[in-house]
């Protein structure tokens, strides 16, 4: 089974984590390409789906940039999946593709257990925060993503 972040989600994440790391300073593009690791030709529509979403806000002009809205305390990581990656759930039938699942059933074999996998993993997501990552992330020392570690 393959449970994975999409990768403009992975990209988000990255780049809060950045801005986690220097709260107090407002970052360019550049330098939040060059920390984040994400490359330079992807920041712009990240940041953008971020400040949309009211957990970036940005300067534009000469010594303009980017800071986290809130503190990382109040920034979940699913609040990020939410703002880049869409919604935790498929209206597909697992079973069968061309069946879905619009209403309270009847329901496939499977679909109650995967329904409670999808519930157990956004419960998990909203209650760890950017600060939670940042600070796990640190002590674990795995999982290297640019210059954090996200697990």
């Amino acid at each position: 089974m393959r449970l994975t972040l999409a990768r403009r989600t992975q990209y988000g994440i990255r780049v809060l984590l950045t801005l986690a790391d220097q709260p107090d300073k407002l970052l360019t593009a550049a330098e939040l390409a060059a920390r984040s690791g994400v490359s330079a030709g992807n920041i712009p529509g990240v940041v953008s789906a971020l400040a949309r979403a009211g957990l970036i806000a940005s300067t534009r002009g000469r010594s303009g940039g980017c800071k986290l809205a809130r503190s990382p305390e109040q920034i979940s990581i699913l609040e990020i999946v939410g703002a880049l990656g869409g919604p935790l759930t498929t209206p597909n039938c697992i079973l069968d593709s061309r069946r879905r699942h619009d209403g309270d059933g009847p329901f496939c074999a499977v679909h109650a257990v995967w329904l409670a996998g999808r519930d157990a993993a956004v419960d998990a997501l909203a209650q760890m925060s950017l600060a939670d990552a940042l600070a796990g992330g640190e002590a674990r020392g795995s999982c290297q993503t640019g210059n954090y570690s996200l697990g």
